[in-house]
């Protein structure tokens, strides 16, 4: 930038006073860093991500993020992460079920008529090959279906964790970014699963069963909150209750506008 320094690092753009010229160890650094491995930021994140999760994520929210990773950078690192070693398993991938619906249309042939009936079929149909594909669109890309699906399960956890003893002026915000961070730590517990479910069973599947996810996810939020651990619980179960209640109702709806355009 054309500035002076007096130190190790420029003032002004931040850039290591005694820049060296290209080497393969530089280059090979340079790689490994698009993975988060070229600094100690990434092994701490995970290590304490592992270890003290909540207390990790409250220390990144009051500001110490300098020895941490970014979140987002994470998440889409240990999601490739876990699609590379996925696909060096040899075994069989477990993929999400599809959707099917078998429509029995003679009571609809009788009461709407045959051609109405055949375009609430054909609307059905439309609808659930529009399902599939979002479904197949989560698990192709798997690190944006997290970012979305913390996207609205803030929307409950805040709800249900207003006011907290240790973040008492959280933003919305804030609490997206603990979710994310959070979800972190359960791809970290995924992997350990696919591990798992690989050595005993021989098949590949990296998606834990929900359970286990609503496990870390109370622990983080007992930890992160500050709340008791029945407290925690509740609002961790609502939580958890009312993003499944909103997505089940978006799919009901969904289906609903689809044999409504059917019908008219």
């Amino acid at each position: 930038c054309g500035g002076s320094v007096d130190g190790t690092f420029c003032p002004r753009c931040g850039q290591d006073a005694k820049t060296k010229r290209f080497t393969l160890r530089g280059a090979l650094l340079h790689m490994i860093d698009v993975w988060g491995l070229g600094t100690q930021g990434m092994l701490r994140t995970l290590w304490h991500l592992f270890w003290r999760p909540g207390y990790m994520i409250l220390d990144y929210l009051r500001g110490r993020r300098q020895s941490y990773f970014s979140p987002f950078k994470t998440v889409f690192v240990l999601t490739a992460l876990t699609f590379v070693i996925a696909q060096m398993l040899p075994g069989e991938m477990i993929h999400a079920d599809k959707v099917s619906v078998n429509i029995d249309r003679a009571p609809y042939d009788e009461k709407m008529g045959t051609a109405t009936a055949e375009k609430l079929e054909e609307g059905m149909a439309h609808g659930i090959d529009n399902l599939n594909y979002i479904i197949q669109w989560q698990e192709d890309h798997y690190a944006f279906s997290v970012i979305i699906g913390c996207l609205l399960l803030t929307l409950t956890s805040a709800m249900f964790f207003r006011r907290p003893p240790t973040l008492p002026n959280a933003t919305i915000v804030e609490h997206f970014y603990i979710n994310v961070l959070i979800n972190c730590q359960v791809l970290v517990v995924s992997l350990f699963y696919l591990f798992g479910r690989y050595a005993f069973t021989g098949t590949i599947n990296f998606s834990m069963p929900t359970g286990v996810s609503v496990i870390i996810y109370t622990l983080d939020y007992w930890q992160v909150y500050g709340q008791t651990f029945w407290g925690t619980l509740w609002r961790s179960l609502l939580s958890f209750f009312f993003y499944s209640l909103f997505m089940l109702l978006a799919i009901v709806l969904y289906f609903l506008i689809i044999g409504v355009m059917a019908a008219i």
